[in-house]
C-alpha cells in the first residue's frame, strides 16, 4: 500500500477546509454566548495539532515486505510497528505543534463538555419515596366478561341531524306571546266544520241546519278551541264597523235650515247607506250570537270556562246593549245570555263575577 504525495496534499487540503469551518462557526457561537475573544488561526491551528494525534495513522510499507501475499494481514502487522512511530515528511504531515501557538505567551484554552455528574448530596436529602407493591397474581380486565369498555363509534347522520336541531331549537328565540295559538293540532275535519259555520253565519245559506247541528252533535267540545275565538273574531270585526258607520251617521248636520244644500243631502246619504250598511250587518251579527248561544247550552263548558265565558258572555252582551238591535232580537239574546249565564255560574260560579 502506497501513497502519493498528491493524494496526501488532497486529504490535507481538505481537512483543513473542513477544520476552518467548523472552527468560524465555533468562533461565532462563542461571540454570542459572550464566553471569550477567539481568534480563528489560533484555534484552527490547535484543532489541526490535536486532531492530528488523536487520529489513526496510516500503515507505512516496509522494504521486508516482498514476499508477503496477504496484504490485510500485512497491514495489520504493520499498523502495530508503525503506531508508535511518526510519519515521514514525505508524507507531507507534521505531528509537532505549530510554533505560532508555542510563542504565545497566554495560549487559548480548548474547552471540553465534562461529563454528567449526579447530584447525590440532593439525592441523598429527598424524602424517600413510597414503597414499592409486590408483584402479584392478576387478571386482566379484558379477560373479565362485563368489564370491556364500549368501543367508540362515529355518530350516525340521523343523531348529528338531531342534535343540530336540538342546538337550533335552544337558539332560537322563544315565543312568548301564545294568545290564540291552538294548543293541538287540527285535523281537516274540523277545519272544515269551522270553514262551514262561519260562512252559514256569514251568508245565511244552511244556517237552520248548521245551528241544530251544533245543538245536537256529539264530540264538539274538542272544536271549541277552534270555533269559539273565530266567532268571537268576526263578531268584534263586524261590531268594530257597526260602530265606526253609526258616529259617522251621528255627525251628520241635522239642523234642515242649513244654508249648504248640497252638504246636507250629502249627510243624507252618508247616513241612509249607514243605515243600509247596519242593516246588512246586523242579520250575520244575530247568527254568530244565536251559534255561541247554542254551542253554550246543549254543550258542556268544558276544561277551561273563563276562557269559553270571555269569548261568549261579551258577544252576547254586545249584541243584547247595540242600539242596531232590532225590539225582536232582543228577548231572544237575552233569553240566550241568561240560559249561557246560569250553566256556567252553576258549574263554576266565580266565572261570572269575574266577567262582570
Amino acid at each position: 500500500i502506497s501513497v502519493d504525495n498528491d493524494g496526501t496534499k488532497f486529504l490535507a487540503s481538505h481537512i483543513d477546509a473542513m477544520t476552518r469551518s467548523v472552527v468560524s462557526t465555533a468562533v461565532e457561537l462563542s461571540h454570542l454566548l459572550g464566553t471569550g475573544k477567539l481568534e480563528l488561526d489560533a484555534v484552527t491551528s490547535s484543532f489541526q495539532y490535536h486532531g492530528y494525534q488523536a487520529g489513526p495513522r496510516p500503515p507505512r510499507p516496509q522494504p521486508d515486505a516482498k514476499g508477503t501475499t496477504d496484504k490485510l494481514a500485512w497491514t495489520r502487522v504493520q499498523d502495530t510497528d508503525d503506531r508508535d512511530r511518526d510519519m515521514g515528511e514525505d508524507q507531507g504531515m507534521c505531528t509537532r505543534p505549530p510554533t505560532d501557538l508555542q510563542a504565545r505567551p497566554n495560549p487559548m484554552p480548548l474547552y471540553n463538555l465534562a461529563p454528567a455528574q449526579l447530584p447525590i448530596q440532593e439525592l441523598l436529602s429527598q424524602p424517600i419515596g413510597p414503597v414499592v407493591a409486590e408483584p402479584a397474581l392478576g387478571v386482566h380486565w379484558l379477560a373479565v366478561a362485563g368489564c370491556q369498555p364500549l368501543v367508540p363509534e362515529n355518530p350516525s347522520l340521523e343523531h348529528i341531524a338531531q342534535v343540530q336541531r336540538r342546538a337550533a331549537s335552544v337558539a332560537a328565540p322563544q315565543v312568548t306571546d301564545t294568545e290564540g295559538v291552538v294548543p293541538f293540532e287540527v285535523s281537516s275535519e274540523q277545519q272544515l266544520l269551522v270553514q262551514t259555520v262561519m260562512s252559514a253565519a256569514l251568508a245565511g245559506e244552511g244556517f237552520i241546519p248548521v245551528l241544530s247541528h251544533l245543538g245536537s252533535a256529539a264530540g264538539l267540545e274538542t272544536v271549541l278551541p277552534v270555533l269559539l275565538p273565530a266567532l268571537a273574531d268576526a263578531c268584534y270585526a263586524i261590531l268594530e264597523s257597526l260602530l265606526r258607520h253609526s258616529q259617522t251617521a251621528a255627525t251628520a248636520p241635522s239642523n234642515p235650515l242649513d244654508p249648504d244644500a248640497k252638504r246636507e243631502r250629502e249627510r243624507e246619504t252618508e247616513a241612509k247607506g249607514a243605515d243600509t250598511f247596519a242593516a246588512t250587518q246586523i242579520a250575520p251579527l244575530t247568527r254568530f250570537g244565536s251559534i255561541i248561544a247554542a254551542v253554550f247550552s246543549n254543550h258542556s263548558v268544558g276544561s277551561s270556562p273563563i276562557a269559553h265565558a270571555h269569548v261568549a258572555l261579551p258577544c252576547l252582551l254586545t249584541l243584547l246593549c247595540h242600539e242596531k238591535v232590532p225590539d225582536g232580537a232582543r228577548p231572544g239574546i237575552a233569553a240566550n245570555l241568561c240560559d249561557v249565564s246560569t250553566r256556567i255560574s252553576a258549574a263554576h260560579p266565580p266565572v261570572i263575577e269575574e266577567v262582570q
